[in-house]
């Protein structure tokens, strides 16, 4: 007998939280989740693990990164539906003061008394900051809403075919090939769809973020451009599903 067994990581929420987002350069709602190896028996885990390190999820844009500085057992609320004050009081009294620093550096940003050197640090560190996102949702397979419907389609016709194809009598066989040529066309439809969910994701979750958050910085069509073909030369994802002309139109929705 075949018995499936190893190790899985395992994500559990803890609890929320508040802390300070860098993408969306304000204090915001997270999720706390722990991140766990256990052993499993056809992936069933059958013991409690030993703890890899913490994550925190920003509940506003989506980025999720480390929080292994937090100790293994912070503090956190099980209010679902706690503000960002109640939040920050409860779970992290002192943020504030934590973060000061770079509240104050976000500050000069906006008020454009930044260095051309730091400004074009910052501008390369936000679109990094956004690429986690694209890569975080490329490194599995997803049906979003548009290849969701086209896989159902495409199901939909097969099967449609299949039930009404003996009930054609004579033209059964002109039926069928139609029901064919129509099935392969939605499936690859459906496979082309599936394909490019990344650049769809990007368009629909990521844009809106990165333009907020470039929005201070008053980037140029030009520097945009150059800083997309670093990062595609870079292999980022973000390089690749963007276009400077689509950021600044993105931008102007902020002004």
């Amino acid at each position: 007998m075949f018995i499936v067994w190893g190790t899985k990581v395992v994500r559990r929420v803890v609890g929320r939280r508040a802390d300070y987002c860098q993408l969306c350069q304000g204090f915001q709602p997270a999720t706390l989740i722990r991140v766990k190896l256990v052993n499993h028996v056809y992936y069933i885990p059958v013991n409690a693990g030993s703890l890899i390190g913490l994550e925190q999820t920003c509940e506003t844009c989506g980025l999720r990164l480390e929080a292994n500085d937090l100790g293994e057992y912070p503090q956190v609320s099980h209010d679902r539906h706690a503000d960002v004050e109640t939040l920050l009081e409860d779970t992290n009294p002192g943020a504030r003061h934590r973060w000061a620093a770079h509240i104050a550096w976000d500050d000069a940003l906006r008020a454009g008394t930044v260095t051309p050197a730091n400004r074009a640090q910052t501008m390369t560190d936000t679109f990094v900051l956004a690429n986690y996102l694209v890569e975080a949702r490329t490194a599995h397979w997803n049906f979003d809403k548009l290849s969701s419907a086209a896989c159902v389609l495409t199901l939909t016709c097969l099967l449609g075919g299949l039930w009404l194809g003996d009930s054609m009598g004579d033209r059964r066989e002109d039926f069928k090939s139609t029901v064919v040529a129509l099935t392969v066309g939605l499936a690859l439809l459906t496979i082309v769809l599936f394909l490019r969910d990344g650049h769809r994701y990007t368009r629909r979750a990521v844009l809106p973020v990165l333009a907020r958050a470039l929005r201070p910085l008053k980037p140029t069509e030009e520097e945009l451009s150059r800083l997309l073909q670093n990062l595609k030369s870079r292999e980022m994802k973000i390089g690749k599903y963007l276009d400077a002309h689509q950021i600044l139109e993105a931008m102007v929705q902020f002004d």
